[in-house]
């Protein structure tokens, strides 16, 4: 068996479908499939049946629900559930893009076997709109150690996705460990690709995508301030040295796609420089957490009271289809990357894009033209996946007062819920 393919699952039963059918429509057979379910509700064990008459494919539910898919995968690492040779780690709202990834991987890997972890290309799926990071033409090596790479290579990597891994070096390197006496039991363990990259013999396959689910209801996990300040706080636990600890904190507490930071300013650079003072003591772990609290039991409330409305503003999946279906002419919001891909997708539904606008870009169209051409435009659809850059925009558009019909990438969670 060469490919272990493991999806951790959890009441997402139509996504998980999709998923599954991705995988099915490889050109590469030499694999396994373990449907690993956190204790779903929802129709999740009937939707597996179909995959269960082929034998590669397993489906494992958990004796109890472990709350986070890093549990789950560990679960299945520490109990021998792996058989392949090589680990591809897939959640349920996630899918191969290409019919020939596995196929691409697998030969890159027996031109290369030196290598023990492999990195791809990403892309995102917006309730069916599909971008792809085309964000550099900076090219990454085949195959590489981390510390070959240029500073401009360092970065690019970090958008790649890198979800398979030789198993022994999964085993050895033990990336989802959460045992208590880590200080991860209580947390989503997000993986620590610095300490990964200083023993991996890595390779990148290009041409081939993941693509990484944005699903409204995954951004309930990022609205914790505890768990985000501990979870992205506990990757730097091997940097040694402060300025460079203090530089990936103030990266992960400053990061634009994430809620925390798209309504005000909580102070996360701040808390940064604070906890740098911390690099290399042995508590550090501890007072993580106090800090976490802290600042839990300060801004939580603020978050939520702002991400209700925020949510509220957000289209649903149907209504944003429906008002594409009923638009003719649509103006684009932000010069960015994924600009050309989201035009290309409208006028593949037969729109007319009138124009691109961006406030910070010379020689293009502003906010105050569209809102003076408003007559004339049956939807604005806003470029960024950010909810910064979201909040930013719809702000500025004043879309309520202007009736102004606003389309976003990501959706509204119909799900979520304020709680005090």
């Amino acid at each position: 068996m060469f490919f272990s393919i493991s999806i951790t699952t959890y009441n997402r039963a139509n996504l998980l479908k999709r998923c599954l059918d991705s995988i099915k429509k490889q050109s590469f057979f030499d694999y396994e499939v373990l449907i690993l379910d956190d204790c779903s509700s929802d129709n999740t064990a009937q939707i597996v049946q179909e995959y269960l008459v082929d034998w590669r494919y397993k489906y494992i539910r958990m004796q109890k629900n472990l709350g986070f898919g890093d549990k789950v995968v560990k679960h299945a690492q520490d109990n021998g559930y792996y058989l392949g040779e090589w680990v591809l780690l897939l959640s349920d709202d996630e899918f191969l893009y290409d019919e020939n990834h596995l196929e691409k991987v697998y030969l890159h890997i027996r031109n290369n076997p030196q290598v023990n972890f492999i990195s791809v290309d990403a892309g995102y799926d917006y309730g069916g709109i599909v971008i792809f990071d085309k964000n550099s033409k900076v090219a990454l090596p085949t195959t590489f150690l981390y510390q070959e790479l240029d500073e401009n290579q360092k970065k690019i990597l970090q958008g790649k996705i890198k979800v398979i891994y030789q198993k022994d070096f999964l085993m050895q390197q033990n990336p989802f460990d959460n045992v208590a006496d880590n200080y991860r039991a209580d947390i989503t363990a997000e993986v620590d690709y610095l300490k990964l990259y200083k023993n991996a013999r890595m390779g990148y396959v290009s041409g081939v995508a993941h693509i990484f689910g944005i699903t409204p209801n995954a951004r309930g996990k990022y609205l914790d301030f505890y768990n985000w300040i501990v979870s992205t706080g506990m990757c730097c636990i091997g940097i040694n040295s402060p300025q460079p600890f203090y530089q990936a904190l103030r990266e992960y507490y400053g990061d634009t796609s994430m809620c925390l930071n798209a309504f005000f300013d909580w102070g996360g650079e701040e808390l940064a420089k604070v906890l740098s003072y911390f690099c290399g003591d042995e508590n550090y772990p501890v007072f993580l957490r106090r800090f976490a609290q802290i600042y839990k039991d300060k801004f939580q409330n603020q978050l939520f009271w702002h991400y209700k409305d925020f949510n509220c503003e957000l289209m649903s999946q149907e209504e944003r289809e429906s008002a594409i279906e009923n638009s003719r002419n649509v103006v684009i919001y932000g010069e960015n990357s994924w600009r050309g891909q989201l035009e290309n997708f409208l006028k593949q539904k037969g729109k007319c894009v009138l124009f691109v606008a961006d406030d910070y870009k010379e020689n293009y169209k502003t906010c105050q033209d569209i809102i003076k051409e408003k007559e004339k435009i049956d939807l604005v659809f806003l470029s960024s996946g950010s909810p910064k850059i979201i909040h930013q925009m719809m702000q500025k558009l004043q879309w309520k007062e202007n009736g102004i019909p606003v389309a976003t990438l990501i959706l509204r969670d119909e799900n979520w819920e304020y709680k005090a």
